[in-house]
């Protein structure tokens, strides 16, 4: 049948006695010649899900009808479909598409439920094999993508990366030749979300996000003076990406990792509330370095949504994982104290009195070889790490903890190997601890 011709309507399916019941009624019956008292006959077709009317006038089914205004003979036509075959067709849909074409009228399951069906039945068989397939948005080098390819992989489950997306080009170059999950079948897509047509993208399983942090986080919004996430220049429309992704994507199981305060967002509200919508269930809670076993105190926002057949995950059963390190000298190597990353920074210190002065943000966090936690580490620019804390000594020197790009500093860039270890544990883990039972937890 043309569909460029058809008028189309989503109903919900009901029950009368035990049985399903799709009721059709009114002008769109009428305008395709659906009226009180003509026959049609009804075909059932298992394969595709679909039931059709057909008008025939050798048909066995009428057309009812009740009239609209008492005495003026003016009916509103209706079809009761109420059978067996419609739990056949429908098994435990809710919801299912009309299309009304002239004489003939098509049913089937409407397409929401037939994505949910989809993703979940590709999950189970794609489990039986012992396999699973992953893509991931915003990637940067592929973290949380190597997370869940080492967790799934220690419950004997193999994961195929389709494809990974992020806007900056030099990420995904270090993911091409250094990430393990990231394999020369991997699709690389290079841009913003938004640009990315969906019809380039392969289903998958799983899908990792973790939109930008940037519009989110405190300091990147005092930093672009904005009040809400959805105010940032470029950040803001990576939502937009996302949702005319989901259809295309239509993933068993959403992974979304982001700083905490992107969990109360308008971006973040609408994509959970999308989700509902689109059949998933949601878990979300925050995180922190409890379950990464990590020095690094980086508290950060996640959210699963599985889709609403299979068993959800329990934030309440994360194990906490011992630390590997109890102090800050424990992955800090000797400096001596006429070492030159020993200095005054006298301007940080003036900065910092103005701007409680001035009632701003500014604080230098000083910490001790015995502190036993530290601030979150930035990233990695220029050849330097930027913290946001120093190591003080006791004569009021602070050394700022940066990873020099200068050969001769041999020490330092050993300290800072092994201090990128805590971000690369925090940043794996972070997303593994979920995954960390994801085999059992997806059976």
């Amino acid at each position: 049948m043309n569909t460029a011709n058809q008028d189309h309507t989503y109903y919900s399916v009901g029950e009368y006695r035990g049985v399903r019941r799709i009721w059709l009624e009114g002008g769109a019956l009428a305008k395709r010649g659906f009226t009180k008292g003509v026959r049609y006959r009804r075909e059932t077709d298992p394969d595709n899900s679909v039931i059709r009317l057909i008008a025939d006038p050798n048909g066995k089914l009428t057309v009812s009808g009740k009239e609209k205004r008492k005495g003026t003979g003016e009916f509103l036509p209706i079809i009761d479909v109420r059978n067996q075959e419609i739990t056949q067709i429908t098994a435990d849909a809710d919801e299912v598409r009309v299309d009304f074409g002239d004489g003939e009228i098509t049913i089937s399951v409407a397409h929401m439920v037939q994505q949910q069906r989809r993703r979940e039945e590709n999950l189970r068989e794609h489990l039986k094999q012992d396999k699973v397939t992953e893509g991931t948005l915003c990637s940067g080098v592929g973290m949380a993508t190597l997370a869940l390819h080492e967790g799934l992989a220690k419950h004997g489950i193999a994961m195929d990366t389709r494809w990974v997306m992020d806007r900056d080009a030099k990420y995904l170059q270090l993911a091409m030749d250094n990430n393990l999950a990231v394999s020369d079948r991997t699709r690389i897509f290079t841009g913003p979300l938004e640009a990315v047509e969906p019809k380039l993208v392969d289903s998958v399983d799983i899908c990792q996000l973790s939109l930008p942090c940037t519009s989110h986080s405190s300091a990147g919004k005092a930093k672009n003076k904005i009040k809400h996430a959805e105010q940032h220049k470029t950040d803001a429309t990576a939502v937009y990406g996302l949702m005319k992704l989901l259809d295309a994507i239509n993933a068993a199981v959403y992974c979304s990792e982001n700083v905490v305060e992107a969990a109360e967002s308008a971006t973040y509200t609408l994509i959970k509330s999308t989700l509902h919508l689109l059949g998933y269930n949601i878990a979300e809670g925050i995180l922190d370095s409890n379950q990464s076993g990590s020095l690094e105190h980086r508290r950060r926002y996640w959210f699963v949504a599985v889709s609403a057949g299979l068993p959800m995950p329990d934030f309440n059963d994360i194990p906490v994982y011992p630390r590997a390190h109890e102090r800050l000298a424990d992955v800090l190597d000797p400096v001596a104290d006429d070492s030159p990353m020993w200095a005054e920074n006298t301007y940080l210190r003036e900065k910092e009195l103005r701007d409680i002065a001035d009632g701003k943000g500014f604080r230098r966090q000083l910490l001790t070889p015995d502190s036993e936690r530290v601030p979150v580490i930035n990233y990695i620019t220029s050849g330097k790490v930027h913290p946001r804390f120093w190591c003080a000594r006791p004569t009021g020197k602070s050394g700022c903890l940066r990873w020099p790009s200068r050969p001769g500093l041999s020490s330092a860039i050993r300290r800072w190997s092994k201090a990128r270890v805590l971000r690369r544990a925090q940043r794996r883990w972070g997303r593994a601890l979920i995954w960390g039972k994801a085999g059992a937890l997806l059976k």
